[in-house]
């Protein structure tokens, strides 16, 4: 079932996930305060394995350091705002009209089953996802 996602004056279609995502300005506001935090900070330093944390919109706040270095990226401003298929280079993410949680793939994809399950529930949720990546 399609549906449609309002994000400012424009209609986006989406086969899956909300199409919205933060504006520059409320993206910068989050990042800042998960920066800000301590707790989150020892979090995200003291968690063995990759640990990305997403906003409402399902992009990219913060990583650790694991994470940087899996994905090869020694900036993290380079991947903050984005969403995980996005990160990871999900063959399929740009397909859809606002990348990752909003193609047809979506629907099957443990990492977006599991991202939507666990916002809605606000409860930890782990599914098993194979992606299928382009790397040129």
């Amino acid at each position: 079932m399609d549906s449609k996602q309002r994000t400012s004056s424009a209609v986006l279609d989406t086969f899956f996930a909300p199409a919205e995502r933060a504006t520059k300005e409320q993206l910068e506001r989050e990042v800042a305060n998960i920066a800000s935090s301590s707790v989150v900070r020892g979090l995200v330093q003291s968690v063995a394995g990759l640990l990305a944390i997403l906003n409402d919109k399902r992009q990219v706040v913060s990583v650790n350091q694991e994470m940087l270095s899996h994905l090869g990226v020694e900036n993290i401003s380079d991947i903050l705002g984005l969403r995980i298929g996005d990160v990871l280079g999900c063959e399929h993410a740009s397909e859809g009209p606002a990348g990752c949680g909003t193609t047809k793939h979506c629907r099957s994809c443990g990492a977006a089953l599991a991202t939507v399950s666990a916002m809605k529930k606000e409860e930890p949720i782990e599914r098993t996802c194979a992606l299928s990546v382009d790397h040129g």
